[in-house]
């Protein structure tokens, strides 16, 4: 019960320190719907392992009760192995589900973080010079991209759509 507590603990932080991250960035206003959607796919999966906290923690309530009120006698081993093997099965599931939550959980972290790190164009991967030197391409492209004055004049351009119309 504390673990699934501290885990959703975590992870409300870990969305408000997104949040506030995301509003110190220069892309806030102009992605909002994108920051909010992954925001959005956060708390959900949030919800989700929180849910399957609960259902861990009933599985356990409900063996357990079932242990206890079970009819056989304390010496019928057959009935006991049975209900210890059922039990492990079942521990084994959910270690099994808990790692891959947790991968998925790295996997979130990690695109968000890069997400975050591409809108705000502070990624520590691309380097402070070569960000100016490809937005510079990138101004350099457009002015060659054949919708300068000169080229409205040729014909094939269509003016009304502000195309070339070939």
């Amino acid at each position: 019960m504390f673990e699934s507590w501290r885990i959703k603990k975590e992870y409300e932080e870990l969305i408000q320190s997104e949040i506030t991250k995301l509003k110190n960035t220069e892309g806030f206003m102009c992605n909002n719907a994108i920051i909010k959607q992954d925001v959005e796919r956060l708390r959900n999966e949030v919800e989700d392992i929180r849910k399957l906290r609960e259902k861990e923690r009933e599985f356990v309530r409900t063996e357990l009760s079932n242990l206890k009120n079970t009819n056989a006698s304390p010496f019928d081993t057959a009935t006991v192995k049975q209900n210890v093997r059922r039990v492990k099965n079942e521990a084994e599931d959910c270690k099994r589900l808990r790692s891959e939550d947790q991968e998925r959980i790295i996997v979130l972290e990690n695109t968000v973080a890069k997400n975050i790190a591409d809108r705000s164009g502070s990624n520590p991967a691309i380097p402070k010079q070569d960000v100016e030197r490809l937005k510079e391409e990138r101004r350099q492209q457009k002015a060659c991209s054949g919708t300068s004055r000169t080229d409205r004049r040729l014909p094939g351009y269509d003016f009304h759509r502000n195309r070339e119309n070939f």
